[in-house]
């Protein structure tokens, strides 16, 4: 799903839909209200937090993350995925 890779968001990075199963990325912000916001603070999923995408459900299923600092694994559901803005995470030497 590359090709949804080449859309940027305002924000300058990607929607929690648009990266592919296994890859690590980074939160940069939300395009989400206050609500949805606590919501995915209260999970964990806040600026500069790197998670993992695990699986993403088929046609409309949930999206199942991991937060790579503490290992909790998360299903999202994917109107609340897509307020999710993140950028890949840099390789590591």
């Amino acid at each position: 799903m590359r090709s949804k890779m080449d859309r940027l968001n305002k924000l300058g990075g990607y929607s929690l839909l648009d990266v592919r199963e296994g890859e690590c990325v980074e939160v940069i912000g939300f395009n989400a209200g206050p609500n949805a916001r606590l919501r995915l603070e209260n999970m964990g999923i806040g600026v500069g937090v790197r998670l993992k995408v695990v699986k993403i459900g088929p046609v409309l299923g949930p999206v199942l993350i991991e937060n790579l600092h503490d290992g909790n694994k998360f299903a999202l559901g994917r109107r609340l995925a897509e307020k999710v803005v993140v950028r890949l995470c840099e390789k590591e030497a």
